[in-house]
């Protein structure tokens, strides 16, 4: 049996027929090869497969090649999907890895529920992340190289070949005869991983002929280092999990400890830790910060705040006008894109108010001066003395709708109701 296929054998013996396969397909000679094999395991195991094309935007054919995807896919009557992507939200990871977040972007918002994202990655292409991480100077955990299974959003990620080389690959295509599209800018060795793969790696190669075997067992190592460092930040951190956490519950007193339970703690939340600079401007200004100063720290599309104490760490705010003055007819849900919340009659009778008589409300945020008589209490209180005394964050205040009758504060949405409604 072909090494692709063997591997391929090893990945789906792990996959549930009730789970679908979703096989991130460019239209290479890499993913034309999952996709192909995956294709002809199927026919014999009964899993569902089905492609996904990320369109970039970034080439002049990228039509041609989402259309020769298209017919490959009709061709083996494999269900097919494209999507088209914008990379210049993330031109701060520079081109390549502009298109490769936009790219996982795209595969998060795709997957659904239980389904599980196949990657065509291969042992040549984990050598040269591992060769680039070192002379970026990557530590522990970036020299273990890309996962073989991670989640993603709401499924998984799977890269079933690290361990077959890119020759087992051609040698796969052309056994089958398979047609695929070059990317010329694969030729140019202006980008670093290209430059590597051209100019070095033959060079290399040709001095130690192991190498290649060689970096992915040192990969290995790397990663029972890392499985120790885990283990160590957890005790650091009492194994707390929490968002926002309590700064107490820190190693302070050793900078390296404290760097790697940072660490950490933000990939438990499900985000890219941040360089050693960032690290660095983390330690030395937002730990000290004053309680009021509303320290953050900002990267890759994340933020790190500090607010009485703890640390938050969620995706970038995106930009948000308080001016919003919205009639909301409450037989529709009401879609407030700037803060990610859908209004719907349905959640206000569940957080219990009483809408008896009333077809539309005005939706607000917070200008300054609001105030209500929270449910159950005696007196009238200022919406800024109910936000602090509730500890919510200065940052999330202002992005809280405002939920008016009649002119009346009625609703601060998700946390108090005004007397009488």
């Amino acid at each position: 049996m072909h090494s692709v296929e063997n591997a391929l054998a090893v990945a789906f013996a792990d996959i549930r027929f009730d789970q679908s396969v979703v096989i991130a397909f460019s239209g290479g000679v890499d993913s034309s090869v999952l996709l192909h094999a995956c294709y002809q395991y199927a026919q014999r195991s009964g899993h569902h497969i089905k492609a996904l094309h990320i369109d970039h935007q970034l080439q002049a054919n990228s039509f041609d090649w989402e259309r020769h995807c298209q017919q490959f896919c009709a061709v083996l009557n494999i269900e097919y999907a494209s999507m088209q992507v914008d990379t210049q939200a993330f031109v701060d990871s520079g081109p390549e890895g502009a298109a490769r977040e936009a790219r996982y972007q795209a595969f998060t918002q795709y997957l659904q529920a239980g389904e599980v994202l196949f990657t065509a990655h291969h042992a040549d292409d984990q050598v040269e992340t591992l060769l680039l991480r070192l002379l970026r100077g990557a530590g522990t955990q970036g020299l273990i190289g890309c996962a073989e299974h991670r989640a993603l959003g709401l499924g998984q990620l799977s890269r079933p070949l690290l361990q077959v080389s890119q020759q087992d690959i051609l040698n796969y295509a052309q056994s089958y005869q398979l047609n695929w599209c070059e990317d010329p800018s694969n030729q140019s060795t202006q980008p670093d991983r290209n430059y590597l793969r051209h100019e070095v790696m033959p060079k290399l190669l040709q001095r130690w002929p192991h190498l290649r075997d060689t970096v992915l067992r040192a990969g290995k190592w790397q990663a029972e280092s890392a499985q120790l460092l885990d283990r160590l930040a957890q005790q650091d951190c009492a194994e707390c999990h929490d968002n926002p956490l309590a700064i107490e519950r820190l190693p302070l007193n050793d900078a390296n400890s404290l760097k790697n339970a940072l660490r950490w703690w933000i990939r438990q939340q499900g985000f890219r830790p941040p360089s050693a600079k960032v690290l660095h401007e983390i330690i030395t200004h937002l730990l000290p910060a004053a309680q009021d100063a509303q320290a953050c720290v900002r990267w890759s599309q994340m933020e790190l705040r500090k607010y009485r104490e703890k640390l938050y760490v969620f995706p970038a705010l995106q930009s948000h006008s308080t001016a919003q003055n919205i009639t909301w007819n409450l037989e529709q849900p009401l879609l407030i894109a700037s803060v990610g919340v859908t209004l719907t009659r349905d959640q206000l009778y569940s957080a219990g108010l009483r809408l008896q008589n009333i077809e539309q409300l005005q939706v607000r945020f917070r200008q300054g001066g609001e105030s209500l008589r929270p449910r159950g209490r005696d007196c009238e209180k200022t919406l800024k003395a109910l936000f602090q005394e509730q500890g919510i964050p200065p940052w999330q205040r202002d992005r809280v709708p405002l939920l008016y009758h009649n002119e009346q504060l009625i609703f601060v949405y998700g946390y108090w109701i005004h007397e009488g409604y």
